[in-house]
């Protein structure tokens, strides 16, 4: 790449995230710059191809990066997200948050124009098809999508175990381009039938003690989370816990468990793996 195609490149970048900004003002949007760094008390020295990663704005440190790296700003994250979800699918609602100081981002778009038919795993509780895009200035996780659905009465994240995960490094470029992102949420959306198909499988599956013990005890929780789990007020129960349940099903625990990783963990970044490790756990029994 020339000097004018830099240029040029710069230039799309800055007006892709002034764009962002302005279709999402409430968000409190970090500036990341890649200043060089020194060593030495008396005579400063730079330290060859390493660079501090930080926030202008608060001078607040991400990471200390090699001259490889390829910055990618939170406001590309959202809008190669947003200008890759297909517009035959209907209405969408973002949500953005950052954490970690700002350092990590998550995107989620629903998609609730799915018909109440593929939607409703059980009468009362309907999901909508969600798509999430992540990345991080700390390294901490790539750029990557995963595809799912949001359980609509309680907020529950509900993670596509069925679906591919697309990562995008942040060092020599990216592995998924924008067509494939729109073909992948394309696919995905065309076929969340399949995934609520399953989910309905799980509301008619009765769980006797024995199996119910066993599936609690491979749940990413310590034995202290998996009693809190028990006795959680579910929202799509009416408030009743496990525990009260004349017959618990493998989507009640699936609820538990994604009730308690959205609203009862500390941490944006553990909530998030919980998803996915909770879905890797139930699409195994």
């Amino acid at each position: 790449m020339n000097g004018n195609d830099r240029l040029l490149l710069e230039d799309e970048i800055e007006q892709i995230r002034a764009n962002i900004r302005k279709q999402f003002p409430a968000v409190q949007w970090p500036e990341p710059v890649m200043e060089p760094v020194f060593y030495g008390r008396l005579k400063k020295k730079p330290v060859l191809d390493r660079f501090a990663m930080l926030d202008i704005n608060t001078g607040n440190v991400f990471d200390i990066v090699s001259g490889k790296y390829n910055l990618v700003t939170h406001e590309e994250v959202v809008h190669d997200l947003l200008s890759s979800v297909p517009a035959e699918f209907g209405r969408t609602e973002t949500e953005i948050k950052l954490y970690d100081a700002g350092a990590k981002i998550r995107v989620d778009v629903t998609f609730p124009d799915i018909p109440e038919h593929v939607g409703e795993i059980k009468p009362g509780d309907k999901v909508d098809a969600r798509v999430s895009a992540y990345s991080s200035y700390n390294r901490s996780t790539f750029h990557g999508v995963l595809t799912g659905a949001k359980q609509l009465v309680c907020s529950n994240g509900l993670v596509a175990f069925r679906s591919e995960e697309k990562k995008r490094r942040h060092i020599n470029g990216s592995t998924i381009t924008r067509e494939q992102l729109t073909e992948e949420i394309s696919v995905f959306l065309t076929d969340f039938s399949k995934t609520t198909d399953l989910w309905r499988t799980w509301a008619n599956r009765r769980l006797e003690k024995l199996e119910l013990d066993e599936v609690m005890v491979a749940l990413p929780f310590s034995e202290p989370e998996r009693d809190r789990i028990m006795e959680l007020p579910l929202m799509n129960n009416n408030g009743r816990m496990l525990k009260q349940l004349e017959h618990i099903t493998l989507w009640d625990v699936s609820s538990a468990a994604t009730q308690f990783a959205k609203h009862e963990v500390r941490g944006e970044q553990r909530s998030m793996d919980l998803e996915q490790q909770i879905a890797v756990v139930l699409h195994t029994v």
